[in-house]
């Protein structure tokens, strides 16, 4: 399993350094940048302490498809449990759950939003699941170097008992097909009253519940 951390939209040099050591500290594959705002500069370079090398070979792309790009599982991160509730009907799982969402040969990734709004509605619909770390209720956001190192924790700490998937589960690129399949035949059904509403809520149990290859391909014959 291979580990990304996809950072949106960075803004201080402190954080993005202290992410590159805590990236080496727990053995992730890389670190994207999208969109970065942080100068990267001699900050940047003294917080990233011995994970120098990391920092310097920081991809800095455009837009989160471009991030996640090759990856099987996309995670978004929050602060903000409460955004998740009823209305939004996408479960949010703790940091120590996410593990076992994992296969054994997985690319993840994981998203955290910049240091003053976190990861925006928009940014968290083209994530998998959304995952957060409990913490105090009157005091519940982490600084992001921090939230990113007991990410990384978690899942580095599980690895002994992670893999618990015993089939291999179908591509984004397959669910997003299926995905697609089902708001077209949501669309075209006057049975079916509020059509987004719906057509989310299947989009969210699918993906939460990872199908795999096999039964993706059994629900659209096409692929």
């Amino acid at each position: 399993m291979k580990i990304r951390v996809v950072l949106v939209e960075p803004k201080w040099d402190i954080n993005v350094g202290s992410v590159c050591r805590a990236i080496r500290n727990f053995r992730a594959s890389e670190l994207v940048l999208v969109n970065h705002t942080a100068p990267l500069g001699p900050e940047a370079v003294k917080f990233s302490k011995h994970a120098k090398n990391i920092l310097k070979n920081a991809r800095k792309v455009k837009s989160i498809g471009e991030a996640v790009e090759g990856c099987t599982i996309v995670v978004g991160t929050t602060g903000v449990v409460k955004r998740f509730g009823k209305k939004s009907l996408k479960k949010c799982v703790s940091v120590s759950e996410l593990p076992s969402k994992f296969s054994k040969g997985d690319r993840v990734a994981l998203l955290f939003g910049n240091e003053e709004r976190g990861l925006a509605d928009k940014e968290l619909q083209e994530c998998d699941l959304v995952s957060f770390i409990p913490t105090n209720p009157n005091y519940p956001v982490l600084n992001l170097s921090h939230a990113v190192a007991v990410f990384l924790y978690e899942i580095y700490a599980s690895k002994p008992t992670a893999g618990k998937l015993l089939y291999t589960p179908a591509s984004r690129k397959r669910i997003a097909q299926l995905e697609k399949m089902f708001g077209d035949f949501t669309a075209q059904n006057p049975a079916v009253r509020n059509k987004k509403t719906v057509s989310t809520a299947f989009k969210r149990i699918l993906r939460r519940a990872r199908p795999s290859q096999e039964e993706v391909q059994a629900l659209y014959p096409a692929f």
